[in-house]
């Protein structure tokens, strides 16, 4: 059994064998007697250190083992590589080492780590790490961040995400692995001495006086700028998350109207999309605009309070469902958009009982204004109470000169929209719509009406009213948003006094033509309560 003995590394205990604590003794010896010749140096003996630690920690916990073995010495020597390696003649002491030890020095294959450059930043250091992880030059990151902040604002949230999400680069060997070098005794004092020679060209030239007191100017300086641009960000920071939460408050409460579970009102843009569609798409676009805030306050609990209030698991989830939830709110969006290419259309004709003189009057429904679409005209029926089968008023009533001898007809043109032509006529064939002739009155519905769960696709009616040249026509003033190819305003009296309850018009070989403006008694409507199916 090998005897094992306890050594501190960098702050870390491991259990090492005897032989291999005398192997690593003499190679500490050797990078000790090369590196502690400048009390500069001193930094890059830490950082070798604790690279050390790291390799045997990360052995052990492999390994699932509890004692360091010769074994695991000679691979981390073999990966951090000896003095000689890149002292004069190194090749030659190259050989003779490997044929000292018994094994041949092995090349490291280093995997790069994206994180945070704080040596090359603007603000986080996001930007630039990016840039050494994809091998480009900074600028070209940040200009691709620029682009995405000027088209929509979504380069902003993610950046604020990876913000949260990746590391920063503190050590040396972290800055290495986010460079993709490996981390050994030459990368080490190639590092190091980067860093030495930019601090003697920048400083060589100036005085010690002059050296302290612009550090001190630039200290003092930096921390002012660094309060300011804090103070500003927060500021932003608050501001954004208050507009969020409010646009997060409305969603939610608009949502609860949909489904009615809030006020009085009926708020049906969900007709649009399938029962289903719409659940899905509530808690996607819930997500998209909760995560968001979500990230956003604990990046100002990070500002303020200077702590990480989650772990980098729990961020990348998080991030995860947002972008699961983005695809999903777009497939819904794109796919319900795809049901409006496509528009059908059915033509009924029924003939009317032929009279000199018409009056056209309007059913009315009892109707209260719904959430209504942006040309206003979807109406609920407020005796039912039924507010998934609704009332439309998207009807336009238009009227043409007959030919002589034919009986006069109304042709009703019904429309909607679908994917293909099919699927749109028939949800055109669905729609209830009625005229009804009494004698010489012709009444027609206030609205038309849909089938319960049928989704809004665009539906409307058009009727084109055929009668007879000569033929007069008095219309009711409740008709007047529906009329087309004819102007009712333009066949009432100047006097707003005399605004008339309905106009007289004669059929002229291309129309309706306006007959002497007068008040008409007759009743302007025919009352009902309309029942919605």
């Amino acid at each position: 059994m090998n005897k094992t003995i306890i050594i501190n590394i960098n702050g870390i205990v491991f259990h090492i064998e005897e032989e291999a604590y005398e192997v690593l003794r003499k190679y500490m010896i050797e990078i000790k007697r090369h590196f502690g010749k400048s009390p500069e140096n001193q930094e890059i003996l830490e950082d070798i250190e604790m690279r050390i630690a790291e390799m045997f920690s990360e052995r052990i916990e492999k390994g699932r083992k509890e004692v360091v073995t010769m074994e695991d010495v000679e691979q981390v020597i073999n990966q951090m590589g000896r003095v000689s390696d890149f002292e004069e003649n190194s090749f030659e002491s190259e050989e003779e080492s490997a044929k000292e030890t018994g094994y041949e020095s092995e090349e490291e294959v280093v995997n790069k780590k994206l994180m945070r450059d704080p040596d090359d930043r603007l603000l986080g250091g996001v930007c630039s790490g990016l840039a050494h992880y994809f091998a480009v030059d900074p600028l070209w990151t940040r200009l691709i961040l620029l682009v995405f902040v000027l088209l929509g604002g979504s380069g902003v949230l993610v950046y604020l995400i990876l913000w949260i999400v990746v590391p920063k680069a503190i050590t040396r060997s972290d800055k290495m692995a986010m460079r993709g070098q490996p981390a050994n005794l030459q990368t080490f004092k190639e590092s190091f001495q980067k860093e030495m020679d930019g601090v003697k060209e920048s400083f060589s030239e100036n005085s010690e006086q002059f050296e302290r007191s612009s550090r001190y100017a630039g200290s003092v300086l930096l921390r002012i700028i660094k309060a300011v641009v804090r103070i500003v960000f927060v500021c932003v920071i608050a501001v954004i998350v208050l507009l969020l939460i409010t646009l997060l408050i409305a969603l939610c409460v608009g949502i609860l109207g949909i489904f009615g579970l809030v006020g009085t009102s009926a708020i049906e843009p969900l007709n649009y999309l399938d029962p289903r569609e719409a659940i899905w798409g509530f808690v996607a676009g819930t997500m998209v605009v909760f995560i968001p805030l979500f990230g956003l306050l604990l990046l100002f609990m990070r500002l303020v309070f200077k702590q990480k209030p989650v772990s980098n698991y729990l961020s990348l989830t998080l991030f995860s469902i947002w972008v699961i939830s983005v695809i999903g709110v777009s497939y819904i969006a794109i796919s319900n958009a795809q049901d409006f290419v496509e528009t059908g259309a059915i033509k009924v004709e029924k003939e009317l009982q032929e009279h000199e003189k018409f009056y056209l009057l309007q059913r009315n429904s009892k109707v209260i204004e719904a959430q209504s679409s942006a040309d206003g005209d979807r109406l609920i029926n407020i005796k039912t109470g039924d507010l998934e089968a609704l009332l439309h008023a998207k009807i336009g009533i238009r009227f043409e000169t007959l030919d002589s001898g034919k009986t006069p007809y109304v042709q009703y043109n019904y429309s909607a929209q679908g994917k293909n032509y099919e699927i749109a006529a028939n949800r055109a064939s669905k729609i209830k719509y009625h005229l009804t002739q009494d004698s010489d009155r012709l009444i027609f519905d206030s609205h038309f009406s849909l089938d319960k769960n049928t989704l809004e696709r665009n539906q409307r009616v058009d009727l084109i009213v055929y009668l007879a040249e000569g033929t007069q026509v008095n219309i009711s003033k409740e008709l007047r948003s529906k009329l087309r190819g004819i102007s009712y305003s333009a066949c009432e009296p100047e006097e707003a006094s005399n605004r008339a309850k309905s106009t007289d018009w004669v059929m002229g070989p291309y129309g309706l033509i306006c007959l002497e403006k007068q008040d008409v008694d007759a009743e302007g409507g025919v009352e009902t309560e309309a029942e919605v199916n």
